[in-house]
């Protein structure tokens, strides 16, 4: 499979702006605020200078992000899940879906691996519109992954992981690679309610850090993940 690459010029200072600092010291002011009107609290806004850019968001480090204390969270509901990921991922304005792309600075994970059962559903489901479709235009599995690893992504050790593979299939965006199934206009899953269990199940350390999460065996109950 051959797939070009276009590079977008960078500018140095970007490339020499320190790492983010996702969460500065509170003024006692702003902690009052926060306590006494918990619908008020907001997440940190930082700006994204142009779609191509990807922050390094470390979404898989537990050290990066400080947890918050229960009385400065919200609860993960679907409503606050949409406007968080699809519009202030990791706390930068305008940012969106970071878990579902790939980026040379910040590969602490790849799209898989997805199990065998996920891959036969989605496949019965896009084959609806897709008739001719297959389980290669869906995962993409060790071998391939190895190339794609050496080629794009500077011999990555993940891609060389019995356990990364099968991994969904990803396509080519700007200087980077998202998931084959993310709309690169819209930003939103194109087979949400098909997705693989890996994604369902998926809560970057941005989100345990900061919300409280509804429980799998008590549905309305929310708790404190770390």
């Amino acid at each position: 499979m051959a797939i070009v690459v276009e590079r977008k010029k960078v500018d140095k200072d970007e490339i020499l702006k320190p790492a983010f600092q996702p969460y500065e010291s509170k003024t006692s002011e702003t902690k009052n605020q926060t306590d006494t009107n918990q619908e008020e609290y907001k997440l940190p806004e930082k700006k994204v200078k142009n779609k191509f850019h990807l922050p390094v968001l470390n979404i898989n480090k537990k050290d990066y992000w400080e947890s918050q204390s229960v009385k400065d969270r919200k609860h993960f509901t679907n409503e606050v899940a949409a406007k968080t990921c699809l519009g202030n991922c990791c706390g930068y304005e305008g940012l969106s879906a970071g878990c579902c792309q790939l980026d040379l600075e910040d590969l602490e994970h790849v799209l898989g691996s997805v199990d065998e059962e996920d891959i036969k559903k989605l496949l019965l489901h896009l084959k609806k519109t897709q008739p001719g479709i297959k389980r290669e235009d869906i995962v993409i599995d060790k071998e391939e992954g190895m190339l794609l690893g050496r080629k794009f992504f500077d011999d990555h050790p993940v891609f060389k992981e019995d356990q990364s593979y099968p991994m969904l299939r990803i396509q080519v965006f700007g200087p980077r690679f998202v998931c084959k199934f993310l709309s690169t206009k819209t930003f939103m899953c194109t087979v949400y309610n098909h997705r693989p269990q890996m994604c369902v199940d998926y809560y970057c350390n941005f989100i345990k850090a900061n919300y409280l999460l509804r429980t799998k065996d008590k549905p309305n109950t929310w708790q404190k993940v770390r």
